[in-house]
């Protein structure tokens, strides 16, 4: 079975759908989306610690559940929540994961790399740019692999989806001075090519989301910047083909985290 990205759907509409986080609370909401649209939302039913972020979504057991991944910013540690209930807002059990990363390693995105319908997660060193897959069953870490080609300076690994519609997770980057988006084609963990995007997005935009958000089954980019202004971009075998502003921004403190 070859690997998917696996966007969450919180109201099982078929819509790909979006987390956002209370910066200072640490509170988290869903919020239901019908494209660009934004329908409604919902707080989830515990929030974290405030010293762990979100900074992730998947499904980590294959069951269809969604997972959402939080680390600590203090000791790096890796948590899973697990959610159920009416729109997935419950959260119903928790574990952190069985090894801790080291300093520096932080959660960039989640895919599934190996092939076995659960998600993986990827980290960036903060200092060296390295990049590094850890295979998981549940919270359980099975192995890991270092990429050997590290991306230049500037450029941060911004989450996974599949760019080029072979089925396959891939990472996507953005150059945290110039803007600039750029692709990496994966088979598994192995790099087998990139692009760089001929479009760039406005000053100050962010990429802070992967989904499927105009239900071609082509991954699309989810955007914010420093006014909390948000919107997607549609992308076709890794080329812009339009965008749209989300009808609501998140309100001032909030910012969106996935999925990535």
């Amino acid at each position: 079975m070859s690997p998917i990205p696996i966007f969450p759907d919180f109201n099982n509409d078929g819509s790909t759908d979006l987390l956002i986080q209370n910066t200072t609370t640490g509170v988290i909401a869903s919020w239901f989306m019908q494209g660009s649209t934004w329908i409604t939302g919902a707080y989830f039913s515990q929030s974290p610690p405030t010293e762990y972020a979100l900074v992730g979504v998947g499904d980590f057991s294959s069951n269809g559940s969604t997972t959402l991944v939080l680390q600590s910013k203090t000791s790096n540690q890796v948590a899973l929540w697990f959610t159920g209930g009416g729109n997935h807002a419950s959260i119903t059990s928790g574990n952190f994961l069985t090894v801790t990363p080291a300093a520096g390693w932080k959660v960039v995105g989640v895919g599934d790399f190996n092939g076995d319908g659960k998600s993986d997660l990827v980290f960036q060193n903060q200092t060296t740019n390295q990049v590094a897959f850890w295979f998981m069953n549940n919270y359980v870490y099975t192995g890991g692999v270092l990429m050997p080609y590290t991306p230049p300076a500037g450029w941060t690994v911004a989450g996974a989806g599949d760019f080029n519609g072979d089925g396959m997770t891939d990472l996507v980057f953005q150059n945290q001075t110039t803007g600039q988006i750029a692709l990496w084609y994966l088979n598994g963990s192995t790099y087998v090519d990139g692009k760089v995007l001929t479009v760039v997005p406005g000053s100050g935009y962010k990429i802070v989301g992967v989904g499927d958000y105009n239900g071609d089954g082509d991954s699309d980019l989810l955007f914010q910047n420093a006014a909390n202004q948000a919107a997607v971009w549609y992308l076709k075998n890794g080329a812009y083909i339009g965008g749209a502003g989300l009808t609501l921004a998140p309100p001032a403190g909030w910012k969106i985290v996935g999925p990535r």
